[in-house]
């Protein structure tokens, strides 16, 4: 902890509560993003991307906001002073990082019982709102991984996010003809 202090002062910026705390719970957790991975984190001794032993500090109107994981710099994952993650490169917005971190155990916990999520945008289109399909398929709402940016619904065959952005619809590939059944239609493969 004391070398992300030392690294921040050396950047000319305040040391965060909410920055020190991330580092403490997340600093060097490795995820896997498919063909890249992140390493969690503020300060990285030996990274590619970012200068080491060093933060990456920038002021975005009147809230700073730091780098918060050694990754392709595509993916843009910052927190920001008051302990917002967000990502302009597909990560989202999110009130605090357990959030996140909650969100992906959703669909992590589906892929653990052998299921293989498709985000599907047919099955919306078929109902016609986010309130119609989360009812239709009893979807109950999943409060460790909503915030005030988006909330998260999980059902047997789905996991529905709806928020700041347009909502999106994984389905459950194996269950996907069930699910539409339930709906009473046959959408495109």
């Amino acid at each position: 902890m004391d070398e992300v202090a030392e690294a921040l002062k050396r950047a000319g910026c305040p040391t965060f509560a909410p920055w020190l705390d991330f580092q403490a719970r997340y600093g060097g957790y490795v995820e896997d993003l498919g063909k890249d991975e992140a390493i969690w984190g503020l300060l990285h001794r030996e990274p590619y991307w970012l200068p080491p032993g060093e933060v990456q500090v920038d002021l975005e109107g009147d809230v700073r906001r730091i780098t918060c994981a050694e990754v392709h710099p595509s993916y843009d994952f910052w927190l920001t002073s008051s302990g917002e993650f967000f990502s302009m490169g597909g990560g989202g917005h999110y009130e605090n990082f357990d959030v996140r971190v909650e969100r992906g155990a959703v669909f992590w916990e589906g892929k653990v019982r052998g299921r293989a999520w498709r985000l599907d945008w047919d099955v919306l289109k078929i109902v016609g709102s986010v309130e119609e399909l989360r009812q239709r398929v009893r979807a109950e709402m999943v409060p460790e991984a909503s915030d005030k940016y988006s909330t998260c619904w999980r059902s047997d065959e789905l996991i529905l996010v709806a928020g700041e952005d347009r909502p999106l619809v994984w389905v459950d590939a194996n269950r996907r003809e069930h699910l539409l059944s339930q709906l009473g239609s046959r959408a495109p493969r």
